[in-house]
């Protein structure tokens, strides 16, 4: 009975200390298209359905299979997230595109409905020709010119709380303050705005969407780790804390021995 009562305050305390860990319970959805569809991978059910010409797969992706929007079918995929900031007052969104043409002002991951909704997209607006763009509020946040057939790292940061706003682009940063959003569509698009503009001609991978918003650092991380940084498990730290929890009861076992 004695072992079974230090065992189980030890396994009381370590659930109380992982409490306090850094956790992917607020990552919302994450798809990384490597069974062909848009499954969230995340665990939390956010499962995307895409349009009747749908974007096809290919296993070349970023990092194993992505998704293939075709401009010219007008291919997309919709995510049942509610990314207004109504339901979602603080958000980092994004992803890996890589884009194959330009016709147009696009939108890659959306819920614009008008007044320049959360999006990221490549737009002129934001000066310096077709880039990677944010939508802002009033406005658009442009970055740096979209190079055709490359791989590049997206995210869009934004507080509804605070006013803050940031466009990420290969972990250049964009920065913008007192960007406030009226709520889009409840419904999240990948590959096109759901109302204006063109579609999108060209791949995505590893999209995401969590309900805070994400450190620089993290943002690194994610970029350098990959897919790996979306399944990081806590059993590990969950093993060391029991360990610890645990080794005043060892310490009194050695010395009664």
């Amino acid at each position: 009975m004695f072992y079974l009562k230090k065992i189980t305050s030890a396994i009381a305390l370590t659930a109380t200390l992982l409490v306090g860990l850094p956790a992917q319970a607020d990552l919302v959805a994450f798809y990384n298209f490597n069974n062909g569809s848009a499954e969230d991978v995340s665990g939390n059910g956010n499962d995307g359905v895409s349009s009747t010409l749908a974007p096809s797969f290919t296993a070349n992706g970023y990092e194993g299979g992505a998704f293939d929007f075709n401009q010219s079918s007008n291919s997309f995929t919709v995510l049942p997230v509610d990314i207004g900031p109504t339901s979602m007052p603080e958000i980092t969104m994004g992803g890996w595109f890589k884009t194959d043409a330009i016709n147009g002002i696009t939108g890659l991951l959306s819920h614009d409905n008008c007044c320049y909704d959360r999006q990221l997209g490549i737009d002129t607006r934001g000066g310096g020709g077709y880039t990677y763009s944010g939508f802002a509020g009033n406005g658009v946040q442009g970055s740096t010119p979209v190079v055709i057939g490359e791989w590049t790292f997206l995210a869009f940061r934004h507080s509804q709380l605070t006013g803050d706003f940031t466009l990420d682009v290969n972990g250049v940063h964009y920065d913008r303050t007192g960007v406030t959003y009226t709520d889009g569509t409840t419904q999240l698009y990948l590959g096109r705005n759901p109302n204006y503009d063109h579609p999108f001609d060209g791949q995505a991978d590893n999209v995401f969407v969590f309900d805070h918003i994400l450190t620089d650092q993290e943002l690194v991380d994610m970029r350098v780790q990959g897919e790996s940084f979306f399944s990081q498990d806590v059993s590990a730290p969950a093993i060391a804390l029991f360990a610890l929890s645990m080794l005043p009861f060892w310490r009194r076992q050695k010395k009664i021995k």
